[in-house]
């Protein structure tokens, strides 16, 4: 049954496939990546900051590295929570804002990853405002996602139309949306008290977001 709990026999991950992606396709996966050191990791996320010429570059050493601890860390996240009722839930940073963007793009302008790098943007914002990020914190996010070449303007739809499609993800509870955000590097929260307004707003200033982080 699709959709269903079972535990895989094997894991079988051939790097060597990473050179057939596309730019796309690759930046996608790298989206995925971002989020383990954003949410769980703080040394991984530095890491990152520190191999980007390697990473743009596919080098398979560094590729090696970026994807046994990406697998290692959801593999922690999972053991604690198998069925996502609670710590997994972390995996789904930028992924309310994401699938919505998706829906509401007929699911053939942004990848999964890429949709959801644009979808951590506002989360950002929601952190800043609650405190839980500082200023300098998310700069650096943002600039690792610009410096790997991922998407992370929103596109020019409705702010309240995304809200609206917000509304329709599996994370919302009694009408209220869960929301994954950063606190701080390496670490998250689960919030479900963001008012419409203050979503709304994160939304407007994602969808002006400068093309680098210095200007």
């Amino acid at each position: 049954m699709i959709g269903a709990f079972h535990q895989p026999r094997l894991v079988l991950i051939d790097i060597n496939t990473l050179a057939t992606l596309n730019d796309k396709e690759y930046h996608s996966g790298l989206a995925e990546v971002l989020k383990y050191g954003i949410i769980y990791d703080a040394s991984f996320f530095r890491y990152l900051e520190e191999n980007v010429s390697k990473i743009i570059a596919r080098d398979l050493e560094c590729l090696s590295t970026i994807i046994y601890h990406s697998c290692r860390i959801k593999s922690e996240i999972v053991a604690e929570d198998e069925r996502e009722e609670g710590l997994r839930a972390v995996l789904n940073l930028g992924h309310t804002f994401g699938h919505a963007i998706e829906k509401l793009t007929s699911y053939n302008v942004y990848s999964h990853g890429e949709a959801v790098a644009i979808g951590t943007m506002p989360a950002l914002y929601l952190a800043q405002d609650k405190g839980f990020l500082q200023e300098n914190e998310a700069s650096r996010i943002k600039e690792l996602y610009l410096q790997m070449g991922i998407p992370t303007v929103f596109p020019a739809l409705e702010a309240e139309e995304i809200y609206t499609a917000m509304l329709n993800d599996k994370k919302v509870i009694e009408g209220r949306l869960r929301i994954v955000l950063p606190r701080g590097i390496g670490d998250f929260t689960i919030v479900d008290d963001c008012s419409k307004e203050k979503i709304i707003k994160a939304i407007t200033k994602a969808q002006v977001l400068p093309l680098t982080t210095n200007g």
